[in-house]
């Protein structure tokens, strides 16, 4: 498996397997960032691959979200229509809420980006009504989002004070998948192709579980 030092090397290794989660314990996630590089974490240097996320995300050429049983990871542009039609059909969030397979709280985000793409965190928070005391529910609605391929990270900022100065930690900023990565129509696979195709993503890896592998894929599905 490729060693991952830079990242440069995170992009093509993303490109070149399809997607990556980006830590977890192998039994799940299968192969990962984390498991990739021996670089020091947390030092906020060129080489820290935490700092890596928000750069990636930011570019707009790779999908960056919890798109891996709730967990972040690494999705290359060829890979979204296969992912989009593994966990919800292509089906829209509209049919899915009429339908009653995702939550109350999702479609209250949602509506904000029936209004516009992107959204820093702290404006979607307080546009979709959530309260101070309502964050787990406001970041559960998010996941939910992140797993059906309808939003991703779009890059990070900081809250404002009334000066307009930035404080605080930063926090990930988020679109809608299809502002980002915009789809044509002919790029709509089933979901039984899609499986298929990104179950042949995996093989190229290496050999891991079938059990292992769909759970990994299908996480989050409706």
């Amino acid at each position: 498996m490729k060693r991952i030092k830079t990242m440069e090397d995170l992009e093509r290794v993303v490109e070149e397997y399809g997607f990556l989660p980006f830590a977890g314990e192998d039994r799940q996630m299968l192969f990962s960032l984390g498991g990739m590089t021996d670089n020091v974490w947390h030092d906020g240097s060129a080489s820290d691959p935490w700092m890596w996320r928000a750069a990636v995300a930011a570019k707009g050429e790779i999908a960056y979200g919890k798109f891996f049983l709730r967990k972040s990871g690494f999705i290359a542009r060829r890979c979204l229509p296969a992912f989009i039609a593994v966990r919800r059909d292509n089906r829209p969030f509209a049919q899915l809420y009429e339908e009653g397979v995702v939550s109350r709280a999702a479609k209250r985000v949602w509506d904000c980006f029936e209004e516009r793409p992107y959204w820093t965190h702290q404006q979607l928070k307080t546009a979709a009504g959530f309260g101070s005391g309502e964050t787990r529910a406001f970041d559960s609605a998010l996941n939910e989002l992140q797993m059906l391929l309808f939003l991703c990270v779009s890059g990070q900022s900081r809250r404002l004070n009334k000066l307009g100065q930035p404080f605080g930690w930063e926090t990930n900023d988020f679109a809608r998948v299809d502002a980002m990565f915009p789809m044509r129509e002919d790029e709509a696979l089933t979901r039984r192709e899609g499986e298929e195709f990104l179950l042949q993503r995996i093989a190229a890896v290496g050999e891991f579980p079938q059990k292992a592998a769909r759970r990994l894929l299908g996480g989050g599905a409706v």
